[in-house]
């Protein structure tokens, strides 16, 4: 996978609450150009919020998120997605009674994704041809596969840098998850930085190169994909080995 020494993301300190509940303590991470990284963890560890955190969906109560650079860290959700942050939701969050391609095409609202629509939805055809034909097709009839096509199809829409994926297996039988790992790491090659949140541990730590260990709001453990694979905690608290 591509990877270089160029820093894309980095998480500094980061502290999250929804009111009075602290969600998130002091999380620190780094995700490099081109690379593929993964954040496991026990339901409950705060996996989606900081996903919604990074997404300016959750505003944070301290710390930083630098996106090239850039201080994402009290910015709006359409202003993150501008500067190439794209998110795949937990649960898809498709409109179920609008067509497969007006799904697609709401992916590329900000002005720099809307004026290549025509190329970069015939790329999305290319990675699913699936969708292709089924374009006009209501979402919301689609199976559970194709609808995590669809929702992967409409983040590659907005053009973006890092892409962002909140369970992206959930839900799905075992070889869809497959083939949703395969083209997450042909989609990867082509240059698209990946920052994964999978409580599919042992898929997640074989794609990525990279992974974190979040555990009640706190990263835990971090390091290469493949030693965590091999960590006697990781093993025995998630892969029931």
């Amino acid at each position: 996978m591509p990877n270089s020494d160029k820093v894309l993301l980095e998480i500094s300190n980061l502290n999250v609450a929804y009111g009075d509940a602290q969600a998130l303590w002091n999380v620190s991470l780094v995700v490099n150009e081109g690379e593929s990284v993964t954040i496991i963890g026990p339901n409950g560890a705060g996996k989606t919020t900081l996903v919604n955190a990074l997404a300016g969906i959750i505003p944070a109560r301290s710390g930083q998120m630098l996106l090239d650079g850039r201080d994402l860290t009290q910015t709006p959700a359409h202003r993150v997605c501008g500067f190439g942050v794209a998110v795949v939701p937990e649960g898809r969050r498709l409109f179920p009674s609008m067509s497969v391609r007006d799904n697609l095409d709401i992916g590329s609202y900000i002005p720099s994704a809307r004026a290549r629509r025509a190329e970069t939805i015939e790329r999305v055809y290319a990675i699913f041809p699936r969708l292709k034909e089924r374009a006009r097709q209501l979402a919301g009839t689609l199976s559970g596969g194709e609808q995590q096509m669809v929702a992967i199809g409409r983040a590659l829409m907005a053009c973006p840098r890092l892409l962002l994926l909140d369970e992206p297996s959930l839900g799905l039988a075992p070889l869809i998850v497959d083939n949703i790992f395969a083209v997450l790491t042909e989609i990867n090659q082509a240059g698209v930085s990946i920052l994964m949140v999978e409580q599919n541990v042992s898929k997640a730590l074989e794609f990525a190169a990279r992974g974190y260990v979040l555990e009640q709001g706190r990263i835990v453990q971090a390091g290469a994909a493949e030693t965590l694979l091999r960590d006697e905690h990781v093993k025995q608290a998630y892969l029931g080995l």
